[in-house]
C-alpha cells in the first residue's frame, strides 16, 4: 500500500480529513484568542 492510496486506489478520506481538521484548529483558536489584540491593532492604525 502506498502513501495515500488504499489497495483499491482511491484515498483515504478519514485520514485526509482527519489531518485536515487537525490543521485548522491551531490558527481558528489563535484568532479566538488573540481577536482582542487585533482588534485593537485596527482601530490604533485607523485613527
Amino acid at each position: 500500500m502506498t502513501l495515500g492510496r488504499s489497495s483499491f486506489g482511491s484515498s483515504p478520506w478519514n485520514l485526509i480529513m482527519a489531518v485536515s481538521i487537525g490543521a485548522a484548529i491551531p490558527p481558528i483558536l489563535l484568532f479566538f484568542f488573540g481577536q482582542r489584540y487585533l482588534l485593537e491593532g485596527i482601530v490604533v492604525t485607523e485613527k
